[in-house]
């Protein structure tokens, strides 16, 4: 895997198509570098939040607007709701083959320690039943499951099949699937989810199937061939509700599902846990998102989103715009030949509501305990919140 780990390296990697802005850029990354050297001696930042026009670097996987308004925007532009899924798609179709090496150079490697950090608040349970929403290439998946098998399930907590259950094959495969950890990614975009796919198979020696495609469910129950891979996933045409164990039983403890945020092809209270990370900007209704996942989601389960947010320490956060603005789209052109692609990454999270304004969706939506937390002084925020119980 390629990685840009010093000044030095980005430096060359955009040297192509900013020669004349070298100067500029020399002086934006050794200041991005200078202030990122003071932020843990800063301390955790509970201060508040950066001014909402603080830009970030994008590398994956939300953007608001209610269902009432004509436009949304697009970056900073403004499109027609009804077009804005579709832009988002074709940005993930170009960039699904470089967008692990471009996480890795855009956060100089920093992405995988937030999403360490991330998976460690989960503290998934050996037999955790966990989504992944807008997470195609399986990077929170791969780490959920050996999270959880580390863990390992005592004895004493295992379903023991009674002799009924040993004569009867449904009861004991749902007593197999009671104590047997299970992640599903579930995306938009079929171009991530096939890089998921061939990384759990050449990378991590699971065999995940399949890419399954749900069928589209009509007002009278029947269901209709689902949609031809590779095309977007609309909220607007209902699908069926899959059963988790279902998948299970066919594809064992991971799988890759083709599916909408706002429109999740799953059965009620099936999740314990549900991650969103760097996807949420991407959606064209964020509240239609976190109302379906509050429904998967069993009662108590957990939700969390990690997001690019705003920078909380004075002077960094000039310093981190700049380095979004002049090196992320030079990098995206260098290292996966577009552009255009990381330009309207970075525009995404501009217009990201900061991170007081999201816990407050987030309660809006109907879970409870919401609290967040900043990594790197507010250029990530992870939010929390569960269920309520019944």
């Amino acid at each position: 895997m390629m990685r840009l780990g010093s000044c030095a390296a980005v430096r060359g990697a955009a040297r192509a198509i900013m020669r004349p802005r070298i100067a500029p850029v020399q002086q934006v990354c050794s200041s991005f570098h200078a202030a990122s050297a003071a932020l843990h001696s800063a301390g955790p930042s509970g201060a508040a939040n950066a001014a909402s026009s603080s830009a970030g670097a994008g590398f994956s996987e939300g953007s608001s607007g209610a269902a009432s308004f004509s436009s949304i925007d697009f970056g900073f532009r403004e499109v027609p709701v009804s077009a804005k899924q579709a832009l988002v798609h074709d940005v993930f179709a170009k960039v699904a083959q470089s967008y692990d090496v471009m996480n890795d150079a855009m956060s100089f490697g920093m992405h995988r320690v937030w999403k360490a950090d991330l998976v460690a608040q989960i503290r998934p349970a050996a037999n955790v039943k966990h989504l992944d929403v807008a997470g195609g290439t399986g990077d929170i998946a791969f780490r959920v499951l050996q999270a959880a098998r580390k863990e390992g399930l005592p004895p004493a907590y295992r379903v023991q099949p009674d002799a009924q259950q040993q004569q009867d094959p449904e009861a004991a495969a749902a007593a197999a699937y009671e104590d047997a950890a299970q992640v599903i990614v579930c995306d938009i975009n079929d171009n991530m989810l096939r890089v998921g796919i061939d990384r759990a198979r050449t990378q991590y020696g699971y065999e995940p199937g399949a890419l399954i495609k749900p069928a589209e469910q009509g007002a009278d129950g029947s269901t209709t061939p689902a949609p031809v891979e590779g095309a977007p996933v609309s909220p607007a045409a209902p699908v069926e509700h899959l059963s988790a164990s279902r998948i299970f039983a066919r594809h064992g403890p991971l799988a890759f599902v083709s599916g909408n945020a706002e429109a999740l092809p799953f059965e009620a209270d099936s999740f314990d846990s549900y991650t969103i990370v760097f996807g949420l900007r991407n959606v064209t209704h964020r509240e239609r998102a976190l109302s379906e996942a509050l429904r998967v989601l069993k009662p108590g389960g957990r939700f969390l989103c990690m997001e690019f947010s705003q920078v909380v320490l004075p002077g960094f956060d000039k310093v981190y715009e700049q380095y979004s603005q002049w090196l992320i789209p030079a990098m995206g052109q260098a290292i996966a030949g577009d552009r255009a692609s990381y330009q309207y990454l970075v525009e995404s999270i501009a217009r990201m509501p900061d991170q007081r304004r999201l816990a407050n969706m987030v309660r809006d939506a109907g879970f409870v305990g919401v609290d967040y937390r900043n990594l790197t002084q507010g250029i990530v925020a992870i939010h929390q919140g569960f269920k309520p119980v019944r």
